[in-house]
């Protein structure tokens, strides 16, 4: 990775940052905050990053969240004096990195410039980026940092920007320790070994990743006295409650709809809100059926879809290290979260920069005899989702105003 940003990715993170930072400041003194919105917990993220003393109990599963971001986080609590408004600010600070990250892989995918920035466009306006956007969650840095990763092996970075990457997405969340490894055994520049010694070398990186988080976690744990280390058997304990266990084949069905839904279209165009009521407390709010919009946004990306499996097929995609470690990495959080976690919708910030990379990757394959109508259609659907994704934000507002 060379070169310095230019004026169009400097303002392009600005645009994004700010349109996120003001998106989330109506709900800056409202309930969502306490409140269980898709299982989102931004009062124990504004704990994490902008309080130094207390319980940051997550670090049994954000490794090395507190001790990577909460000096950022005091300091701009020094600046802006409200807890809160630092942690949205740093988070907004994120997910604009998440976006000029997105088109930085678009590029090293081989999408042409001003293609790609259609296909950021529709990234930033995703009802994922959106909502961990306007909301401090940790997902928001995750998924920057899991960007990041990706970005240092298509660009063919040097070792140690490679491990840098992999610690730094790895201290976000625990599962992301997955991805290095996995683009390690596929990296562009060393396709020629054989996958042994692929695997090898990917399985070398990860090992190493957790020699250097183990030191850094006990750091932490001397700085933070209420964190809690990663490496102890305990630390895994309570994800056991976030197992799902099925009662028959109805519930797998039903499970794997609610997947499937969660991976490809209710993490871009955001349905509409279930919200239920509890005595005393916020509302809890889940998706409930797509909105109009959703329903036109979910046919157009659905024949975006298959446009995009029949470009992957004609381009021989197999070939491709990245697109085969962007579908792997698709496919290693399905299976994980088949089984692992309540509201899907949480996970979505990891995966849903790589649907949309591996639709653009096929779709412009296909695009040469489409030069006009893939743009128009990109654009129809990052107008669908500017509809349906404000119309989220204002329910949002409203539920817990």
């Amino acid at each position: 990775m060379t070169g310095r940003p230019g004026a169009g990715t400097l303002l392009a993170f600005l645009l994004a940052g700010v349109v996120y930072l003001a998106a989330g400041l109506p709900l800056l003194t409202t309930r969502a905050y306490e409140a269980d919105v898709f299982d989102a917990d931004a009062k124990r993220v504004v704990h994490d990053l902008a309080r130094h003393d207390g319980t940051h109990y997550r670090t049994k599963v954000h490794p090395l969240f507190v001790l990577c971001l909460n000096p950022l986080g005091l300091a701009l609590k020094a600046a802006l004096v409200r807890p809160r408004l630092a942690a949205l600010a740093l988070n907004a600070a994120a997910a604009g990195a998440a976006v000029v990250l997105f088109r930085a892989l678009l590029l090293r995918l081989g999408i042409a410039a001003p293609r790609a920035w259609l296909w950021t466009g529709l990234f930033a306006t995703s009802a994922t980026q959106v909502f961990f956007g306007l909301l401090p969650e940790s997902y928001s840095f995750s998924s920057a940092a899991l960007l990041l990763v990706f970005v240092a092996f298509a660009a063919g970075a040097a070792f140690p920007a490679r491990l840098v990457a992999a610690t730094a997405a790895f201290a976000m969340t625990v599962t992301n320790l997955a991805a290095a490894p996995l683009l390690a055994a596929l990296a562009p520049a060393e396709t020629g070994d054989r996958l042994r010694f692929r695997a090898a070398r990917g399985l070398g990186l990860a090992t190493l990743v957790l020699l250097l988080a183990v030191p850094l976690s006990l750091l932490q744990k001397r700085l933070y006295p209420g964190a809690d280390v990663f490496f102890l058997p305990a630390s895994v304990s309570e994800e056991e409650n976030y197992l799902f266990r099925p009662g028959g084949l109805a519930d797998v069905a039903r499970r794997g709809s609610e997947l499937a839904a969660s991976v490809v279209f209710a993490n871009l165009a955001a349905p509409t809100l279930v919200v239920s009521e509890r005595a005393d407390e916020p509302p809890v709010t889940r998706f409930g059926s797509p909105r109009p919009a959703g329903w036109a946004h979910a046919g157009l990306w659905a024949a975006a879809l298959a446009l995009a499996l029949a470009g992957l097929a004609r381009q021989r995609a197999w070939r491709r290290p990245l697109v085969v470690a962007l579908a792997g990495w698709v496919g290693f959080n399905a299976v994980l979260h088949f089984v692992y976690g309540e509201t899907l919708f949480l996970y979505s910030a990891h995966w849903t920069f790589a649907v949309i990379a591996i639709a653009a990757v096929g779709v412009e394959a296909m695009a040469a005899r489409r030069r006009l109508a893939v743009p128009l259609a990109l654009s129809l659907l990052i107008g669908l989702q500017v509809w349906t994704n404000a119309a989220f934000v204002r329910d949002l507002y409203r539920i817990y105003r």
